[in-house]
């Protein structure tokens, strides 16, 4: 069964208490880099434009094709060492953030321990349904965390307040004792 219909269901209160389930893994979404896709589309559709006004020599173009081969060469290293660096899960009973590539930092937040969820987009990251989750929590190494690179970030940010929620009940914990 899918993590998203086994939550939807109700199947993670009715697992059993100590299982602890894997609702949602993600790693960093190229829709988390829009902001720098979207300049560097721009970029080269001006350098494209004024390359056939401005450089007339073959010399200009070659510089100007250069500029941009390279731009797209390098956010395209940048989107895949974010990538490879940055790992997510999100379980029944915790938040789980793993970074870097050749030295591995992991942070992991209890559900019961997270007070606030939050999401920011800017706008190409909402016309893309991307962006960033923002999380407060009562962790003392932790407090709060920013989850970038996010695809359907409303759904990730739902499907993380509600497996504080649910984790809450079980384990009889309200808000008010907090």
């Amino acid at each position: 069964m899918a993590a998203d219909s086994l939550l939807a269901a109700g199947g993670v209160a009715a697992a059993n208490d100590d299982e602890e389930i894997t609702l949602w893994t993600g790693t960093y979404s190229w829709q988390g880099m829009a902001h720098e896709v979207g300049l560097a589309l721009l970029a080269t559709i001006a350098l494209l434009l004024a390359g056939s006004q401005v450089f007339a020599d073959k010399a200009s173009r070659q510089v100007a094709w250069s500029v941009v081969g390279l731009t797209w060469f390098v956010l395209v290293c940048v989107l895949l060492v974010r990538k490879l660096a940055v790992r997510y899960e999100i379980t029944n009973q915790r938040l789980i953030h793993k970074r870097g590539i050749f030295r591995r930092s992991v942070n992991r937040i209890e559900a019961i321990d997270i007070d606030d969820v939050g999401v920011e987009q800017n706008l190409l990251e909402r016309i893309l349904g991307a962006g960033q989750v923002w999380i407060r929590s009562s962790d003392q190494s932790h407090p709060r965390m920013r989850m970038g690179g996010i695809a359907s970030v409303h759904r990730v940010s739902e499907l993380i307040d509600e497996t504080r929620r649910r984790e809450r009940l079980r384990r009889g914990v309200y808000v008010e004792t907090i």
